[in-house]
């Protein structure tokens, strides 16, 4: 299971044709610097524990196939709880099919 691996700082697997959707596990990856999942074939939505990766610099999950969760609640397409990646200094999601609205979560981030 993915969410045992603590100890990992990155996890590099683009343009690898995965599918399925990214697991809420990532969350206990808490040394994650650099999460790189571009090119692939993963849908679903995007996890809010994604929001727990604290030490992450560098989030490519573009060109997938992740979306917007309608039934979320959430003022934009990106969870709230992506405010907690304090030390992130690039995101990629495009060619995703997220909707147009981000809200004001990055805001308060001061490394981007």
């Amino acid at each position: 299971e993915i969410g045992m691996l603590t100890a990992l700082e990155n996890f590099e697997m683009g343009l690898n044709f995965m599918n399925g959707t990214l697991p809420s596990e990532i969350g206990s990856m808490t040394k994650l610097v650099r999460l790189e999942l571009y090119k692939n074939h993963l849908g679903g939505t995007l996890p809010v524990e994604l929001g727990s990766l604290s030490n992450l610099e560098v989030l490519s999950l573009y060109e997938n196939l992740i979306e917007t969760d309608i039934n979320s609640g959430f003022e934009g397409d990106i969870p709230e709880a992506f405010g907690g990646l304090t030390n992130i200094k690039e995101i990629d999601l495009f060619f995703n099919q997220l909707g147009p609205k981000i809200g004001d979560i990055f805001s308060q981030i001061q490394s981007l």
